[in-house]
């Protein structure tokens, strides 16, 4: 009897503490466009950036969580053109960026009271659809998406201004 005690209790240590992978979410941005592109995301209630992609150049976001709120808000800027943003309705998604240093603004902290940086505007995210990869062996789940700016996106060109 002793030693069946024992046995489970081992077996049951050995599950309890053997390493598990976790699921994770991996978004992909390729910058497409002829010019430098900076890029903010919504994760969450929280607002950060900027993430700098140059022309052809490739950012990838990973976290080791699950993310269903997520969105991203962007602009590109080259020297005698005019200013592209990709943006998305303030109706849907809004959050907070500052046109011209890194943030990170959480949105929880504004609804206890807290104050947005100095020079900061609210603008509207784009939604970022998550699609959901299950390994071979049906263990772990994984939420990815592929996120690719250009100048003339299929749905809706970006704003440009002056």
């Amino acid at each position: 009897m002793k030693r069946l005690l024992l046995t489970t209790l081992l077996a049951v240590s050995i599950l309890v503490c053997a390493p598990r992978s976790e699921a994770a979410t991996k978004i992909t941005f390729l910058n497409k466009a002829d010019r430098d592109v900076y890029v903010a995301l919504y994760i969450d209630k929280a607002t950060n950036g900027w993430y700098s992609l140059v022309p052809g150049g490739t950012w990838i976001y990973e976290s080791r969580e699950n993310i269903w709120d997520v969105g991203y808000y962007a602009e590109g800027h080259a020297e005698g053109k005019k200013t592209l943003y990709w943006e998305g309705s303030e109706s849907f998604i809004k959050g907070w960026v500052h046109p011209t240093e890194s943030f990170n603004i959480r949105g929880e902290a504004l609804e206890l009271g807290g104050k947005v940086p100095d020079g900061s505007k609210q603008v509207g995210f784009r939604h970022i659809s998550l699609m959901r990869e299950t390994d071979k062996d049906d263990k772990d789940t994984n939420f990815v998406a592929t996120v690719t700016l250009v100048e003339n996106p299929q749905f809706g060109k970006p704003k440009a201004t002056e």
